[in-house]
């Protein structure tokens, strides 16, 4: 839902954990975490979904704090 990224990366964390996220998962996953004030899990996500193939461009810039 709408600005709920605290339970959003809550869950994609646990998903993370067990291993059962797709690239799309670890794209939405580096997005919460950012919102939330993860930064350092952020990277480590938006790596994730690009190994998995998901064209993070659009939002690697702010993931990785540029402007």
């Amino acid at each position: 839902r709408r600005g709920r990224y605290d339970q959003a990366y809550q869950l994609l964390r646990r998903g993370d954990r067990n291993e059962v996220l797709d690239g799309p998962a670890y794209a939405l996953l580096a997005i919460a975490a950012r919102e939330t004030g993860h930064q350092e899990e952020a990277q480590e996500a938006l790596g994730k979904a690009r190994a998995k193939g998901v064209d993070v461009e659009a939002f690697d810039s702010a993931i990785r704090g540029r402007p």
